[in-house]
């Protein structure tokens, strides 16, 4: 209940991404930065198993201020904007879903918060969509419309 994606409306080519990552990591601080984001990972985890769900929305901001240092093509002004307009709105936390430039942010806001964000985003004409979690993995339907005569 506490999720939210956000379509940024940006496309992104991944694989660029990817390849500017692995050249920089031969840098040692780009291998601190690394093990840093392999310890909140772990750390994530351990909130989300202990039901401390807003520790976990703040280890996602700390993750994706992390995630950044990977490569200068992982966001944006454009994509810090709506980051940090997301947090004004009550997130605690998000990333971009993929390797980053764009897609889909993931936002974790308190539930009695969200729909305050929910609708701060859509004034700013995003494109929102909320989604639960099952035990039977990925699913999706096409839906066509019956036209009668």
């Amino acid at each position: 209940d506490s999720l939210l994606l956000c379509y940024t409306g940006i496309n992104h080519n991944s694989a660029n991404i990817h390849d500017d990552q692995k050249e920089n990591m031969n840098n040692e601080k780009q291998k601190e930065y690394a093990q840093t984001t392999k310890d909140i990972a772990l750390e994530m985890k351990s909130r989300l198993l202990k039901g401390h769900l807003d520790d976990f929305g703040e280890l996602l901001h700390k993750a994706w201020c992390t995630k950044k240092h990977f490569s200068s093509k992982i966001t944006s002004d454009y994509l810090d904007e709506i980051y940090e307009y997301a947090l004004s709105h009550g997130a605690l936390g998000g990333k971009l879903l993929g390797a980053g430039g764009g897609g889909y942010f993931l936002f974790y806001v308190p539930t009695f918060k969200k729909l305050d964000l929910m609708n701060a985003l859509t004034e700013k004409k995003f494109n929102i969509s909320t989604f639960t979690f099952d035990k039977i993995g990925l699913r999706s339907w096409i839906t066509r419309e019956r036209r009668t005569k």
